[in-house]
C-alpha cells in the first residue's frame, strides 16, 4: 500500500490461457487432432472461473473490477 497507494489494497487474480482462443471458444463438441481430443470451450471456462471467484470471494461486492492482459490475454480482455 505504501509503494502503490492506488492499487496496493486490491486483489490480484491470474487466469492462465486455456485453449488458445482468448477465452471466446464455445464449441459444444470436440475435434480430434491425431489421437488427441480437443475441446474449445474457453468462454465457458472463464465464466466458471468468475462464478467461482464470486462464490468463494464475493468479487461482485467489490464495486469495480479491472481486467488487464498482454498479448493474447489483452485480446481476451477486449473480447470478453
Amino acid at each position: 500500500p505504501f509503494e502503490n497507494p492506488d492499487m496496493g489494497h486490491w486483489n490480484h487474480v491470474l487466469i492462465p490461457a486455456c485453449d488458445g482462443t482468448a477465452f471466446v471458444g464455445n464449441k459444444s463438441s470436440h475435434f480430434r487432432a491425431g489421437s488427441t481430443d480437443i475441446w474449445i470451450q474457453g468462454h465457458e471456462s472463464l465464466l466458471t472461473i468468475i462464478l467461482a471467484l464470486d462464490s468463494d470471494h464475493q468479487i461482485s461486492k467489490g464495486g469495480r473490477v479491472l481486467l488487464a492482459g498482454s498479448g493474447p490475454g489483452g485480446l481476451a480482455v477486449i473480447l470478453n
